[in-house]
């Protein structure tokens, strides 16, 4: 069994090779853990024990060494971390500490991608607008590190010590000096799973040619009402012009392509196209259909059309056949688009 103890001083756990960059300890590897890699094979480390050396990292050094420790242990590998409470007012005024790395019960949900965690309960890290325990995703980045969360301990003050766990919870978030020490046993979780995936650029040329062949399609709809209101007689067509203005603007309304990226405009608001496909053009397209449907059910269209044409209006509409047709012819309207997305 490999066992590692970084930062062991000269103190370092029996049976492990030490490592630490300071000058006057007594270990078996010197190196900068700020930027050296740690000195083992990929995959070959059991268990690695790191007490209070973290801290002293720059902020960089830290998710390097987060990075190695990973690397090297073994699937299932596991990692002991103490580090001084990020609210203890020692470690505030310690100017060997980098205190922008901040050790408290939220620290490594940035390095797990699960919803919950069985370490502590959900009252100890969720909050209104964050309830998930995993965070890894949260800088819209992805880092190839995965860990569980197996253990925490808090080493509370002696004033504090005797309090029930709900009386310390809201000690630990109203109080400083309430917690001196923290402790972590991490599990490493491998493979790495992939929360973010590289952009899918055919699902975004999808979805713009969805976009497109359904404005076509709804240009038919507007064409058809069209049609069948100013082949009224004048007599009774005002009484449907108002309903045909309402399809116009809904249709006039529909979000455009924004140059030429895969973006769409509306309002002059910029949006994905999968906003467009979810919220507006069925907003749009449930509005419209409504309102042909009552041009459908109330004009009579054989009264006053010859009776071929009326055949081929209520066929169109009832069908779809000619908007189908209309829907194909669309495709030249996006190649460009799929030319820039592909590039």
């Amino acid at each position: 069994m490999l066992i590692v103890d970084i930062g062991a001083g000269r103190r370092k756990l029996p049976g492990s090779i030490s490592i630490d960059f300071s000058p006057f300890a007594d270990v078996d590897y010197a190196i900068d853990l700020n930027t050296d890699p740690l000195p083992f094979d990929d995959n070959s480390v059991d268990y690695i024990h790191s007490s209070h050396c973290l801290e002293h990292l720059t902020l960089k050094g830290f998710m390097h060494v987060m990075h190695e420790i990973y690397r090297v242990l073994k699937p299932n590998g596991q990692c002991y971390i103490g580090a001084p409470y990020f609210s203890n007012p020692i470690n505030w005024a310690n100017p060997f500490h980098d205190n922008r790395i901040c050790f408290n019960e939220h620290t490594f949900r940035f390095f797990s991608s699960v919803p919950t965690t069985k370490a502590m309960p959900l009252e100890d890290y969720s909050t209104t607008y964050c309830q998930a325990w995993g965070l890894r995703y949260s800088a819209n980045s992805e880092i190839e590190i995965e860990f569980e969360l197996l253990h925490i301990n808090y080493a509370y003050s002696p004033r504090y010590a005797s309090l029930t766990s709900e009386e310390r919870r809201k000690a630990r978030r109203a109080l400083s000096d309430v917690v001196e020490n923290i402790s972590f046993v991490l599990r490493a979780v491998k493979p790495c799973p992939k929360i973010l995936l590289q952009p899918d650029l055919d699902q975004v040329v999808q979805e713009i040619v969805f976009i497109e062949t359904k404005r076509v399609e709804l240009g038919g709809l507007l064409h058809d009402a069209r049609h069948l209101v100013y082949n009224l007689p004048l007599a009774v067509r005002s009484n449907y012009e108002i309903a045909l203005r309402k399809i116009e603007e809904e249709f006039n309304d529909l979000p455009i392509k924004y140059l030429s990226g895969p973006l769409y405009s509306w309002r002059n608001i910029l949006i994905p196209p999968f906003e467009v496909i979810h919220i507006n053009l069925p907003n749009v397209e449930t509005t419209m259909k409504q309102l042909i449907v009552t041009l459908r059910e109330n004009l009579h269209v054989s009264s006053y059309l010859p009776a071929q044409l009326s055949k081929t209006i209520k066929y169109t509409l009832s069908k779809g056949s000619l908007l189908h047709s209309i829907a194909a012819s669309c495709w030249h309207k996006v190649r460009g688009l799929l030319f820039f997305l592909r590039q």
